[in-house]
């Protein structure tokens, strides 16, 4: 029989390894690689900087009767965001709607009408004189 110290988990490492018969080692290193292929896919994609990450959460629990720590496992993993086009635009009318156009601007139509409009008055102006 070999000595009971050695059956200790003194390193995080060797810890990990034994949790969950080593798969959650398999599923932290699975992981791992997902989240660098892409950040790395993206990167070449899209330029600029990109990131990611991968959280492991460990909950320890004791009960002092049976004298045992009960360890459960939680990982996750947050992948880059595929980045969208630039920001949309839209303004409010006076009814909080969103439009496109600016509800203060004139438009090319309302200018050509205002000018027609100019123009008629001018020559019944003038008709009038003659």
């Amino acid at each position: 029989m070999g000595n009971p110290k050695e059956n200790f988990l003194k390193h995080f490492q060797s810890f990990i390894g034994h949790v969950d018969g080593g798969a959650l080692a398999e599923e932290l290193t699975d992981k791992m690689r997902e989240v660098i292929q892409q950040i790395a896919d993206h990167c070449f994609e899209h330029g600029g900087t990109h990131k990611g990450s991968l959280v492991l959460k460990l909950d320890f629990k004791m009960d002092q009767k049976d004298r045992y720590v009960e360890v459960n496992a939680d990982v996750k993993q947050t992948l880059p965001k595929t980045p969208r086009g630039r920001a949309a635009i839209y303004f409010t009318d006076s009814e909080g709607n969103l439009t496109r156009e600016d509800p203060r601007q004139i438009t090319i139509e309302d200018e050509l009408e205002r000018q027609r409009k100019a123009k008629e008055a001018m020559a019944e102006q003038m008709y009038q004189q003659n």
